[in-house]
């Protein structure tokens, strides 16, 4: 499960609090944004208190998510991720 919203988020230079399911942790790297887990309001607290807490932090991360969601999530990766398997399976 990879949610369009939270790579969208980051392509537009959001940092991201996204809780631990899915494929989230794997979107959201200590560079551009924080994990938590579900169910726990501390951990869900204490993202938001980061992000919020650090201007210099939150703009590094803002600056850092476009080109994040780029080298990492781009349909040009996908697709050569794809052709690779496919040549794999062949």
């Amino acid at each position: 499960n990879q949610p369009n919203t939270a790579l969208q988020m980051l392509s537009m230079g959001l940092p991201l609090a996204g809780s631990r399911v899915g494929a989230i942790p794997d979107m959201v790297t200590h560079d551009v944004g924080y994990v938590f887990t579900p169910g726990d309001a501390a951990s869900l607290a204490d993202a938001v208190t980061k992000l919020h807490g650090d201007p210099a932090k939150r703009s590094a991360m803002a600056q850092r998510a476009p080109e994040h969601v780029v080298e990492n999530f781009s349909w040009k990766l996908s697709a050569e991720k794809h052709l690779e398997l496919y040549a794999r399976l062949i």
